[in-house]
């Protein structure tokens, strides 16, 4: 795992191990080198909890302000640097959090946990089993299937269509409280776990973004894979996009509810919901680009299975990956002005499926756009099948996961007062007024020699 994903994680830790573990009468400088063991945080639920270590990119900015003062701390009181970053150092994550897991998983990776001060969990989405809904309403992915009646010709109280048939299982089981019931029990089994009792252990747990933005801009577009025939083709219509916010909404709910029962100040809820604000799907004034994750403006994956795009113009030939190691996407505007151009109906040789399209204004320019049928079609099954590009769709991209996460640090810090320092604790009869600056190059090699030890 990264070390850069640890920046915001220690810093907020060094806060926190002085809310639960030091006496009010501990000096600062007492604080600075005692050593009481790791604190440690534990992420337990879905491929969502992701959202704790991706995030705490975003606040690494704190860390390196805590280092500028203290390589000049270093370098005036000549005091070894772990003694002044000890508190950093202490700090651990246990991730157990794993891709396609439900409320029953969660006991699995709590025994696998030591002895967490806080533990972040999310949980229960694949319960609800939105996957197979998505794909009766958006993807259409299996193409031996026959979903019937669009979202907006169908009756929701009689349905003939498999969007609304999924919906209205998908809503039986988030009314039923079924599902917070699952969750009470989860935390009830998380209270009376011997790594949390009497560990004085917070838990947090924290609810699902809303996938759509609330606009009528795109109610003309098609999320439907791309060998579906236009006329099968589900519209992104506002009711549709509604009706999924509001599943989420319910979501939630079970969650929230479940934690309010406890009436306990160390188990809390927090809403993520206004960390992807503005960068959802249909989003006012966003583009077709922006929805197919062509730039970073979504911060939540689209595709439903793995695709690869060729471009062909006279005898110059390029190959686009999606899921290569540094995958390079192709030009906008060339995608943009075949996407439209279909050239004839998609092709099926064995597993692979392919359709190509063709620029209107030079016939040697064309693009052919290709996938597995089995990468695609593991949509519809469940939420954790078909590997790498499957498991992500509907989950949040790199920055969904950092800004996730910055809304989890800010309500850590919150709830345990004061938040980040803003300037550490200089070790003791170390003078702790700013000092005159270093000569620049000498404060580069010492910055750089600290952080390569990080």
């Amino acid at each position: 795992m990264s070390r850069s994903y640890w920046t915001g994680l220690l810093a907020l830790a060094a806060q926190l191990r002085g809310a639960f573990s030091y006496p009010a009468n501990i000096s600062e400088g007492q604080l600075v080198t005692r050593d009481d063991g790791d604190f440690i945080f534990a992420a337990l639920g879905d491929s969502w909890a992701w959202g704790l270590v991706c995030a705490l990119e975003r606040v690494r900015w704190q860390r390196r302000q805590l280092l500028a003062l203290q390589v000049r701390l270093v370098h005036r009181c000549r005091e070894p640097w772990f003694r002044l970053a000890a508190r950093w150092q202490k700090a651990k994550l246990e991730f157990k959090a794993c891709s396609g897991s439900r409320t029953d998983n969660v006991m699995e990776q709590m025994v696998k946990t030591t002895r967490p001060k806080v533990t972040l969990m999310e949980i229960s989405g694949n319960n609800a089993d939105f996957y197979p809904m998505t794909d009766s309403c958006i993807f259409h992915s299996d193409r031996d299937k026959d979903y019937g009646t669009f979202f907006e010709d169908d009756d929701p109280d009689n349905p003939t269509g498999e969007c609304w048939r999924e919906i209205k299982l998908v809503r039986g089981r988030l009314e039923s409280n079924d599902i917070k019931n699952k969750i009470v029990n989860v935390i009830h089994a998380w209270r009376g776990h011997p790594a949390n009792m009497g560990n004085d252990a917070s838990l947090f747990l924290f609810g699902y973004p809303w996938f759509f933005g609330d606009t009528k801009d795109c109610d003309n577009w098609s999320f439907s894979v791309f060998y579906e025939p236009e006329d099968k083709r589900q519209k992104l219509v506002q009711g549709l996009r509604t009706e999924f916010n509001k599943l989420i909404d319910e979501m939630n709910r079970n969650i929230r509810e479940a934690v309010e029962m406890f009436q306990d100040s160390k188990i809390q809820y927090i809403d993520i919901n206004t960390a992807f604000h503005m960068h959802r799907f249909c989003e006012p004034g966003s583009t077709w680009s922006d929805q197919l994750n062509w730039n970073n403006n979504v911060w939540i994956w689209n595709s439903p299975g793995r695709w690869w795009i060729t471009i062909k113009k006279e005898n110059d030939e390029k190959m686009y990956d999606m899921l290569a190691q540094d995958a390079e996407m192709p030009p906008w505007d060339e995608v943009e002005k075949m996407l439209a151009h279909p050239d004839g109906e998609a092709k099926q040789v064995g597993d692979i499926i392919s359709r190509t399209y063709r620029d209107p204004d030079d016939s040697s320019h064309s693009m052919m756009w290709g996938g597995s049928l089995k990468d695609f079609k593991a949509l519809g099954g469940s939420g954790s099948g078909g590997g790498n590009s499957v498991a992500r769709t509907l989950h949040p991209t790199q920055s969904g996961h950092e800004f996730m996460g910055l809304t989890i640090v800010e309500r850590l810090k919150q709830d345990f007062k004061g938040g980040v320092t803003q300037q550490p604790w200089g070790p003791i009869n170390c003078p702790t007024a700013v000092l005159a600056p270093e000569p620049a190059l000498r404060r580069f090699v010492l910055s750089s020699v600290i952080v390569s030890k990080l």
